[in-house]
């Protein structure tokens, strides 16, 4: 990944990369930093932070958790949804939602990356429409209205073929029989899917489970891919 290139390259040319909020912050000798280091820093922030994150151990508030935050905000201080967001995301050290959604974006591609090959139908499926829902604007919407990751990601862990309705919304189109469903819109607690047909389904939000686990934290489906 561009990401740990950099991070590489920068620590052969004896500079210390560190995240600090949103910000990646640097120490090492006169002169190491180069204007083209400067700039690929600039340009893969969001990806580096999320690369130096994971060293760390350090995993970004769940989109859901940081909306619940700001909702807080807004009714207790009376102030409107753009104010409320913005310091509920300065309470974790972000600028903004995209940058949120760029931070989960790269650690799951990292675990992705992590899987076996798949070589099952269904986890060819769950591989490739995930990658693309992360490179999709649905993607950054998703994390700018609060879903849940696991309302986006998951699967019952124990049925996740049969249980269609423990499915979250990526898995549930990349497993579903229905000729090329997509999705056309997506709220706040719910989106609606079109297939190929164009007949429309509403996907709802909130129903899940507690026990509803991320699809490639799933033992059952990661036995589907190998």
């Amino acid at each position: 990944m561009m990401a740990a290139r950099i991070i590489a390259n920068a620590t052969l040319a004896g500079i210390h990369l560190r995240a600090d909020g949103p910000h990646v912050r640097w120490r090492g000798p006169t002169g190491s930093m180069t204007d083209e280091l400067r700039e690929s820093l600039r340009v893969y922030k969001p990806a580096i932070l999320a690369e130096l994150a994971g060293s760390a151990g350090i995993t970004p508030p769940c989109p859901s958790d940081v909306a619940e935050r700001a909702a807080i905000i807004a009714e207790g201080d009376h102030c409107d949804s753009a104010t409320a967001d913005a310091r509920a995301l300065a309470e974790h050290g972000l600028p903004s939602w995209p940058a949120l959604a760029d931070l989960h974006r790269e650690r799951i591609l990292a675990e992705l990356a992590r899987l076996p090959p798949a070589s099952s139908d269904h986890g060819r499926r769950l591989h490739g429409l995930t990658r693309a829902f992360l490179d999709s604007d649905h993607w950054q919407a998703a994390v700018a209205l609060g879903w849940d990751l696991v309302e986006v990601f998951g699967l019952c862990p124990v049925a996740p073929l049969t249980r269609l309705d423990r499915q979250g919304l990526v898995p549930g189109i990349a497993l579903s029989r229905l000729p090329g469903p997509r999705i056309v819109a997506l709220e706040p607690g719910f989106a609606m899917i079109e297939t190929r047909t164009g007949s429309r389904l509403r996907h709802e939000a909130g129903r899940l489970g507690p026990e509803t686990g991320l699809w490639w934290r799933c033992p059952a489906i990661i036995g589907e891919t190998t």
